[in-house]
């Protein structure tokens, strides 16, 4: 699958606000991995919000079978302004 594809998916599914504190790493193995900039947005995206998340992906992205969501705090600067 293309990665531009997924980065563009993302943003969508997630919103402008959530996209600015959240990237994608990459898809391995059906795992989409995601670095997030904060302790907060880590259990907004994966305690609250996994489930939708995964759904609208689903939707977003046909024939790409993502079957988890792994969730990281890193390190990052969002995207400038």
């Amino acid at each position: 699958m293309r990665m531009g594809r997924l980065f563009a998916a993302w943003g969508r599914v997630v919103g402008e606000e959530i996209a600015k504190h959240a990237r994608v790493c990459g898809l391995y193995r059906h795992v989409l991995r995601v670095e997030v900039d904060s302790a907060a947005m880590l259990q907004e995206i994966a305690g609250l919000r996994k489930r939708e998340i995964l759904a609208r992906l689903a939707d977003e992205l046909p024939g790409v079978h993502i079957g988890d969501l792994k969730v990281t705090l890193g390190r990052f600067e969002p995207p400038a302004e």
